[in-house]
């Protein structure tokens, strides 16, 4: 499904040929590697799930009628808990480590301590603390781990929406602005946990929309290429400003960005001429290479795409510089376990995370016959394949990184 959509904030701009010049740093570019991506030569690699992982973790949320989750939408992994948002019920729940429920949080509402339009989640557990950052109202809440609210902090003065958060580290918050047009002079800023900023980085940049229908380009709500990635590597946190020069920053622990990627796409890139224009950008976008999800091993970078309508995944080999496509469709091929081919959601320093439904693990284990030989992984997800039922609640799975050799 395309991540393409109108939404009501403004746009950003995705131009990889102006790069260099945008790049908003306090250190030298010495570093910087460029991956090139073109659509139109993809070399398949041979890379599998077992040359990436020491290990595959299946965690089944408990399912009873004080958890029905359904769809999760946004979720925290930390050592001791999972917290997962329910997109249909807009509903949080905090869950044990082991998946064993422990209490809802909070409640749908726009009163005190309520929330309605959610847009993250995060675990705190050395403050023994839950927060839920709601744009209805424009808040961020505080929970304990009963599920009871406690506190918040108005954003209002922040402006509206004030930032997206994505990410609670080193008990720093980062905050993301999708706005490109010049309205705000940075994308991103670290912040407290009393809000206070502690430094900003990755220059927005001024441009006009034409061919609105009110013939303003403050009326232009039309976002393309917004999507942001995120990640923490080897105690870093890194960000894929993608809509705005294609780079991929470290965030040093003075608050700064520094560029490590340059991802260019060439003649497939999305330029100023196309985010201008309004009544074509859709048609023009389709071909073009958006950028979605990015993460990092110690041998390569994880890169997905959107290019016609279809998502590709690759990956970078940092010794040789070459880019090389996944053959399945679905990402990384499961020759580990037999399980699904993979593709993270989420990465967490040597851990990929990501949640499947419990029918899609049974559709696996149906379409994947017993040869009667299976090594122990596979013998071992079939067995527990075979214990889950279709309505069981969503499964997350734990797939932790080898350590880099030589």
């Amino acid at each position: 499904m395309s991540r393409r959509r109108f939404f009501n904030t403004t746009g950003y701009v995705l131009c990889a040929f102006i790069a260099f010049l945008l790049i908003d740093c306090n250190k030298p570019q010495s570093g910087l590697s460029k991956i090139e991506i073109d659509p139109d030569a993809r070399r398949e690699g041979q890379l599998k799930l077992n040359d990436l992982v020491s290990s595959v973790e299946y965690i089944p949320l408990e399912t009873n009628d004080s958890c029905v989750t359904g769809q999760i939408y946004t979720y925290d992994v930390t050592p001791n808990y999972i917290l997962v948002l329910c997109s249909k019920s807009t509903a949080v729940y905090l869950f044990d480590r082991s998946g064993r429920f422990i209490a809802r949080v909070g409640r749908k509402g726009q009163g005190l301590g309520e929330y309605n339009y959610i847009d993250n989640i995060f675990v705190d557990e050395k403050l023994q603390r839950i927060f839920i950052r709601t744009y209805d109202p424009n808040r961020l809440n505080m929970y304990g781990f009963n599920g009871e609210y406690i506190s918040h902090l108005p954003l209002d003065e922040y402006g509206k929406p004030a930032g997206s958060i994505k990410a609670l580290f080193d008990n720093k918050y980062l905050v993301i602005y999708r706005n490109s047009m010049g309205k705000k002079d940075y994308t991103y800023e670290i912040r407290d946990r009393d809000y206070k900023l502690l430094g900003r980085g990755v220059r927005s940049v001024p441009y006009s929309v034409y061919g609105t229908p009110d013939g303003r380009s403050e009326g232009a709500n039309v976002v393309l290429g917004w999507f942001d990635s995120y990640y923490r590597f080897e105690n870093k946190i890194y960000v894929k400003e993608n809509a705005l020069n294609d780079t991929v920053y470290s965030i040093t622990g003075e608050n700064t960005f520094h560029p490590e990627y340059l991802l260019g796409a060439g003649k497939y890139g999305i330029t100023v001429d196309i985010r201008s224009d309004f009544t074509g950008a859709f048609d023009r976008m389709n071909q073009c290479v958006e950028l979605m999800e990015i993460y990092e091993t110690a041998d390569c970078v994880l890169i997905s795409y959107e290019y016609q309508s279809k998502k590709y995944r690759c990956y970078y080999d940092k010794q040789s510089g070459d880019l090389f496509y996944f053959p399945s469709k679905d990402g990384i091929p499961n020759d580990y376990d037999s399980g699904m081919d993979f593709w993270p959601e989420k990465q967490e320093n040597d851990r990929f995370y990501k949640f499947y439904e419990a029918h899609l693990i049974r559709e696996q284990l149906l379409n994947t016959a017993s040869n009667g030989k299976d090594h122990a992984a596979a013998v071992k997800f079939r067995d527990f394949a075979n214990r889950l039922k279709e309505d069981d609640n969503p499964l997350l799975v734990v797939a932790s990184l080898k350590k880099k050799t030589g």
